[in-house]
């Protein structure tokens, strides 16, 4: 336990953050832990974050499930807690500015007697912080947008941290199993990647979490290999891998690299192709591939030769096919 350093940022004036380059840090932990778990575990893992005004004030956090995202945010928020109420922190060192409030979104809870669903749950929550957060606050966001469609949950997920850590300017810890949301860093200096690892076993077959926070993107997901370790029936984890990479392997057709070429200039004018500029026979063409891939029921063909030629088959006429590329670039 340590006793923690605590900063008032009306006593900050801009000679002090000028002298310390990127001024006091917003929050800086050294080996920090969980207060109640390290005593029911004494092979606890703790872990270490640092943020500043200048060079990143929040973290996008990937990672499997089980990883240990929420353990970790949760630490930073009771030690955030115990901080400003005079209180020693399970940490070897502990350094942060005073905080007007930490409003959290973490948890999957319906209101059954209300009639309110868990993600009207997550999204009253959401709105609470957005509309009551101040650059003093720390949010602290778990998961948001799973109870909806992937599209919709990934674009609520996207707009809600970025108005957090961007419009509002708060210190902001967001976990996410939406990958893509990984490239908002890239838009928004404010922010971080960071993940918890994993790798698996192959002799053994099995899964291995690192439950350390490292600087960085998740490089996949692990959603399978955790239903295995719950002992999931092994055909349902086969069929389950085989669904995964038949989706992936459409998903590749977005992909430039698959496609073994890069954009060049003569691609200009494709790139600028739109939908209204395609004539009635392009139009019918590119439905008629998506009539197929929707068509395509894997549970009523026989062997896993015959659903690869499906697959292979579709590929190449795609790749063939120009107009039909632009539009699955998007450009």
């Amino acid at each position: 336990m340590v006793r923690p350093v605590l900063h008032d940022p009306a006593d900050e004036d801009e000679t002090d953050e000028e002298e310390k380059g990127a001024g006091a840090p917003l929050m800086l932990f050294k080996n920090l832990r969980h207060p109640l778990l390290e005593l029911r575990n004494a092979e606890f893992v703790a872990n270490s974050l640092q943020l500043r005004a200048r060079g990143g004030r929040g973290v996008i956090l990937t990672g499997p499930n089980m990883g240990g995202k929420s353990t970790f945010m949760r630490s930073v928020g009771i030690a955030a807690v115990l901080a400003q109420a005079g209180c020693f922190v399970p940490a070897d060192a502990a350094e942060l500015q005073l905080r007007d409030a930490v409003m959290c979104r973490i948890g999957a809870t319906d209101h059954l007697a209300q009639g309110v669903s868990t993600f009207m749950v997550e999204m009253l929550e959401s709105s609470a912080i957005l509309s009551s957060a101040t650059p003093q606050t720390l949010a602290i966001v778990d998961e948001l947008g799973r109870g909806t469609s992937t599209y919709d949950g990934f674009g609520l997920a996207w707009s809600i941290v970025k108005d957090i850590a961007v419009r509002i300017g708060a210190t902001v810890l967001f976990s996410t199993h939406f990958h893509e949301l990984t490239a908002l860093p890239a838009q928004c200096g404010c922010l971080l990647n960071a993940h918890f690892g994993a790798e698996i076993d192959d002799k053994k077959g099995t899964l291995r979490f690192s439950y350390r926070v490292e600087p960085g993107p998740c490089e996949r997901s692990y959603g399978i290999e955790v239903a295995a370790l719950a002992k999931m029936p092994e055909k349902v984890v086969e069929n389950a891998r085989r669904k995964a990479s038949e989706l992936e392997n459409f998903e590749t057709l977005a992909s430039t690299s698959s496609l073994g070429r890069t954009p060049s200039d003569k691609d200009a004018p494709l790139r600028k192709l739109n939908l209204e500029a395609l004539d009635n026979e392009t139009i019918s063409r590119i439905a008629g591939y998506a009539k197929r891939i929707r068509a395509l029921d894997f549970s009523h063909i026989g062997s896993p030769e015959e659903r690869e030629a499906m697959l292979k088959e579709l590929r190449r006429e795609i790749e063939k096919d120009s107009a039909a590329l632009v539009l699955i670039h998007g450009k």
